[in-house]
């Protein structure tokens, strides 16, 4: 007998529901991504994949961020920064894209424990959150394949106990290579695998499941190896080396609140759904439903969220004494556990209404969050990043820049894709403030200065030997000539 027999038959087909919710978000996502420029983290992924260098050169760029990030999506930007025209929006389009999936598969779990009214819920809280919009969907980075492969482990894992004494190969492969992929794309991914890996640990003392899931524990593990051989003593390097603040309970409460993009009520029912089937005998009406199965993955999801956030801060505020592990957008690892919990809390507390009371709670429900979305949704597109994108195209439009005697301050090595537009136009003479500093004023080749975002250092030295001839505030450019010499008294 499966571990788990879902209410919902048929629950591989496509649901329409969850697809217009995720072709929505898409659209949405994608109206406003474009408007944004890219950020330094963005640019550095240009820069470990720049087309210009070779492939030997791209893949020391991408090991020499092992400290940092695993190369799983660095593969992927390799690719795609081949074939993709020029243009914010065409960079982001993959994270758009893994995202707008997420989106629907976190509809496909939720219903996969509770039902379909849970899964609507599900993939409706996924595609108005704020955070997994500005930190997965909003970039050319690893975050909105995270929260794909996240979803993805959570359906597999679940598919996988339709039939947990007889896995088949399928299961064991889909279920170990997802578990890989997911490791690959950040190394959160291996918190995650950890929490579900202790999961299967008490299902196997239990006799719930079969030994054959350490097949596909041992296939991840395995595949890994290699880069976790050559990565572990660079992350081990790195542990204790940044400036970030260690995290105090104000950190803590911050983050939670962030990872349901500030929503007290999304929180309340995620708590709620955990109270619910732990005492189901106090909650009747609510858990009636959703059977031992049901229970046991709504309690392994919660178990991962929290032991992903409870792992970060307990090593962040104890052991290693600095609090860099706790940046929000880490922990899209495990959003679609918590949303998934959270809308299944949601369909708990309207469980008791009648078909006519919840259908009106539910379209109030999506108008308040579908609102709340999109002002807040529009209100961050309209906060000024660093406008790298505007501040060179207004640059290369100046006549003067394309002088000999003409350089701009910046960093050199991440200006070459919107300076060159993607390889589509020729390059103009760029310095950063080290190569200032260390250059003596009259050896130096630049006459005029085009000064993007400077530190106060650098404007402060430029005052001695430049004068100020024009400037372009909401750019934040500033424009330099050298002063004339004085003529010597005879």
């Amino acid at each position: 007998m499966p571990f788990l027999k879902s209410k919902i038959e048929n629950t591989h087909k496509v649901n329409r529901r969850y697809l217009i919710i995720a072709v929505a978000s898409f659209a949405v996502i994608a109206f406003h991504a474009g408007n944004r420029s890219l950020w330094l983290d963005d640019l550095l992924t240009i820069l470990f994949v720049e087309r210009n260098a070779g492939i030997s050169e791209n893949l020391r760029r991408i090991l020499s961020d092992a400290h940092s990030n695993p190369p799983g999506f660095y593969a992927i930007a390799y690719l795609w920064l081949r074939i993709a025209p020029y243009g914010t929006f065409w960079l982001k389009l993959p994270s758009i894209v893994f995202t707008s999936i997420g989106i629907y598969m976190c509809g496909k779990v939720a219903e996969k424990i509770k039902g379909e009214r849970a899964g609507v819920f599900a993939s409706l809280l996924a595609g108005t959150s704020l955070f997994l919009i500005t930190e997965a969907a909003n970039g050319f980075r690893s975050y909105g394949l995270l929260f794909l492969l996240s979803a993805l482990l959570v359906w597999f894992y679940l598919k996988r106990m339709d039939r947990a004494k007889a896995e088949g190969l399928s299961d064991i492969i889909r279920y170990g290579l997802t578990m890989a992929a997911l490791i690959y794309t950040h190394y959160f991914g291996c918190i995650v695998v950890l929490g579900f890996a202790i999961g299967d640990a008490l299902l196997l003392l239990k006799r719930k499941i079969s030994w054959k899931i350490l097949i596909s524990y041992a296939m991840a593990g395995l595949l890994f190896l290699p880069f976790l051989l050559y990565a572990l003593p660079r992350v081990m390097n790195g542990l204790g080396s940044s400036d970030v603040p260690v995290p105090t309970v104000q950190t803590l409460e911050s983050l939670i609140l962030g990872i349901f993009s500030g929503h007290e009520l999304l929180l309340a029912c995620f708590l709620f759904a955990a109270v619910a089937f732990i005492a189901r005998k106090t909650f009747p009406a609510a858990t009636e439903d959703a059977g031992s199965g049901g229970r046991y993955f709504c309690l392994l999801l919660t178990g991962v969220c929290v032991f992903a956030i409870s792992l970060a801060y307990i090593y962040c505020r104890y052991v290693g004494l600095d609090g860099k592990y706790m940046w929000t957008r880490y922990f899209i690892s495990i959003l679609p556990m918590a949303l998934a919990v959270s809308a299944i809390g949601i369909d708990m507390v309207l469980a008791s209404l009648n078909k006519t009371s919840f259908r009106a709670v539910f379209a109030l429900l999506a108008l308040l969050l579908g609102v709340r979305a999109i002002f807040s949704i529009n209100a961050w597109s309209h906060q000024q990043p660093v406008p790298w994108e505007q501040a060179i195209d207004w640059i290369y439009e100046q006549h003067e820049a394309h002088e000999p005697g003409s350089y701009i301050m910046g960093h050199s090595e991440i200006m070459p894709y919107y300076l060159t537009h993607g390889g589509q136009r020729a390059a103009l003479n760029v310095i950063d403030e080290w190569h200032f500093f260390n250059t003596g004023m009259e050896e130096a080749p630049w006459f005029r200065l085009y000064c993007f975002n400077s530190s106060e250092g650098a404007i402060q030295s430029l005052a001695e030997g430049y004068d100020l001839v024009d400037e372009k505030g909401e750019y934040k450019v500033l424009v330099y000539q050298r002063k004339a010499k004085e003529p010597q008294e005879q």
